[in-house]
């Protein structure tokens, strides 16, 4: 986005955006101000990155392993999760945005492009594990952790951050098994039903 004409197009595209809005003129040209803002602060954000862990839904049982410089696939108790590094983009804008509408805006702009590279990886890892096991798989409704690296944390390197995320997620209980830990944490009713997921 820094270079001339990648910025000139992405700023064309949400001016374009914005003109097929509610937004009046003076709202226009607040958000636009701070896309300008934004690609003054790009920089001081390159090192930051997140790492973004999903687990498979129906991988019971299966074992993969593949490591990519902003990629992992792993497996734990529960089936297979995958790992990316994604831009650390998703925070600390309230400082540069003025105003909470343009915060808004600008803040789901580039929480949608952090998305999109996580999505992105994940497709490719999906698309791996599907010619080489026959299956169709995909982590939408599963169970998912981010973690923020800069400017709060240390910045290490990205195979370090990915190998601390897969001992994250091998750490994870099931669901059913969480489910039950948690409900066996639950005060007993009034009624005395015994605690538990339901009662008969």
């Amino acid at each position: 986005m820094r270079t001339g004409n990648t910025y000139h197009n992405a700023k064309t595209i949400l001016a374009r955006w914005l003109d097929r809005t509610d937004a009046g003129p003076q709202h226009r040209r607040a958000v636009l101000a701070g896309f300008d803002r934004l690609r003054g602060e790009l920089p001081n954000r390159d090192r930051w990155f997140d790492t973004n862990t999903v687990t498979l839904e129906g991988t019971e049982g299966l074992r993969a392993e593949a490591a990519r410089l902003r990629l992992r696939v792993g497996t734990w108790r529960g089936g297979l999760f995958i790992t990316t590094i994604t831009p650390g983009w998703g925070v600390g804008w309230h400082t540069v945005f003025r105003g909470d509408d343009v915060y808004d805006v600008l803040w789901w702009l580039m929480d949608y492009v952090r998305q999109y590279v996580h999505r992105s990886l994940v497709v490719g890892a999906l698309m791996a594990i599907q010619e080489d096991r026959g299956i169709v798989l995909h982590p939408f409704g599963s169970s998912g952790h981010i973690r923020r690296w800069g400017p709060r944390v240390p910045i290490v390197p990205y195979d370090e951050a990915l190998s601390i995320a897969g001992s994250d997620a091998v750490s994870w209980p099931v669901l059913s098994e969480d489910l039950a830990v948690r409900s066996d944490r639950r005060p007993a009713p009034a009624d005395g039903t015994p605690n538990g997921l339901c009662s008969a």
